[in-house]
């Protein structure tokens, strides 16, 4: 009789203990569960207050995008959408037209690609250190980390060799024509002869040119004049004219 009580009791004892076990590990669970949920409501706690931040201050972020998408599209208007031989060629021809020069040499190298906008550049490279009241050096979070190009775009560039011919004053007009902000060239080289006795100056020079292509750059169309019959070239310059693209 006694063997059976102890044996009822060991079970009640190991029934408690199971019990207290099963608490214990179930406590800890969620106790580990309501923890993991605290900290997710803090962080979302913590990204409510920044939009509700941001977005008080939502009408002064849309006038700065405005102004930098503004600025942006004038920067990048002063790019050609693409460089062709054609177009380079084009470009001088005018310029005889527009200036009286007489163009006796010209050359072009193949239009090549010389930047890739691969999207590396964001607005937070255009952080601006600021300081605190300490005067400790801080940086000022950006707004916007998203990509500032479109990754679509390359910059591409040709390089361009002439000789022309002509008074010191349609020279000057030429070179100031060529140098204007309708397309990005950088001039590499200029040396001048003057011809005293017909009052002429020759310059042979250099440049490169420089454009940005991409899918809604949409390139231009260049037309170049044809003649059924002559002899004349087309840079009225008689035959001694020269065209190559190397």
């Amino acid at each position: 009789m006694k063997n059976s009580n102890n044996t009822g009791l060991l079970v009640v004892v190991l029934g408690i203990v199971a019990i207290v076990l099963s608490y214990m590990f179930g406590f800890t669970a969620y106790n580990n569960k309501n923890s993991e949920l605290q900290a997710e409501i803090d962080e979302l706690e913590a990204r409510r207050d920044e939009l509700k931040e941001d977005y008080a201050h939502k009408d002064e972020y849309l006038k700065k995008t405005d102004e930098f998408d503004k600025e942006y599209e004038k920067v990048l208007k002063k790019f050609d959408t693409g460089i062709t031989n054609e177009g380079e060629l084009m470009d001088l021809y005018n310029l005889q037209g527009t200036t009286g020069i007489m163009l006796d040499r010209a050359t072009f190298t193949k239009p090549e690609e010389s930047y890739a906008f691969d999207g590396s550049l964001t607005t937070s490279d255009m952080v601006v250190s600021t300081v605190d009241a300490d005067g400790n050096p801080v940086e000022a979070d950006p707004i916007i980390t998203s990509t500032a190009v479109d990754p679509s775009y390359r910059g591409v560039s040709a390089d361009v060799s002439f000789t022309m011919t002509s008074s010191y004053a349609n020279i000057k007009a030429a070179l100031n024509s060529l140098a204007d902000e309708s397309k990005r060239r950088a001039f590499k080289s200029f040396a001048f002869t003057c011809d005293t006795s017909n009052d002429t100056v020759t310059c042979n020079g250099s440049y490169k040119e420089y454009a940005i292509t991409g899918d809604d750059r949409k390139q231009t169309k260049v037309d170049i004049p044809e003649s059924a019959s002559g002899r004349t070239d087309l840079f009225l310059g008689g035959l001694g004219v020269q065209v190559t693209t190397e």
